[in-house]
């Protein structure tokens, strides 16, 4: 099946601030899964997601953006509840990227920062199946709504910022080093689905 949605995660790390007046980040969701072991009431088997969300506010009086793309594979397990209802549970591992950059009004260039860490997100979540097409019992397609919540967990990403690179100028600069941060926190996503 395939997913489309929002995942909305919670940011209590300090070294977020720069980049956001509030805790939250919102990503754009896509999904998919596959199910192939099916043991009664139960599916198990994969799923895999792309989220990519920024936010953009003013650290040290300048203006800040940041970027994050994270990609995930993991395994779900997910139980009917009748033919309109069911129950999920998931872990699903997963690189992060974060490219961030400072506006210094100073310069003629932009200073930049990027960074891989790991990730891991654990959730759970209900579905409600809102149409269908086909038998009701074992439908060709059918049209979920579903919502979901957990914690993921990060590693620290390393934000230090130095100017973007130009083939004609030969000066050397400084970097500028922010805290670093961790993009952990309570999560929750939101979105539609359908399964085959």
């Amino acid at each position: 099946g395939g997913q489309l949605g929002t995942r909305v995660l919670f940011i209590r790390d300090e070294g977020y601030d720069p980049y956001s007046s509030d805790d939250l980040f919102v990503s754009f969701a896509l999904g998919a899964s596959y199910l192939p072991l099916v043991l009664g009431p139960v599916s198990v088997g994969l799923t895999a997601e792309y989220d990519v969300g920024q936010r953009t506010d003013k650290a040290r009086g300048q203006k800040s953006f940041l970027v994050l793309h994270r990609v995930a594979v993991g395994a779900q397990a997910r139980f009917a509840l009748g033919n309109w209802f069911a129950a999920f549970v998931q872990a699903a591992p997963a690189a992060q990227y974060a490219g961030a950059s400072l506006d210094d009004g100073g310069m003629d260039r932009f200073l930049v920062a990027d960074d891989w860490s790991w990730a891991l997100d654990t959730s759970g979540g209900l579905a409600a199946r809102v149409a269908k097409i086909g038998d009701s019992a074992e439908p060709a397609a059918g049209f979920w709504l579903f919502a979901e919540g957990g914690y993921s967990f990060a590693g620290e990403l390393d934000m230090t910022f130095a100017p973007e690179e130009d083939e004609d100028d030969p000066r050397q600069y400084g970097s500028v080093a922010l805290p670093s941060f961790s993009p952990s926190g309570g999560m929750m996503r939101l979105g539609a689905q359908v399964t085959f």
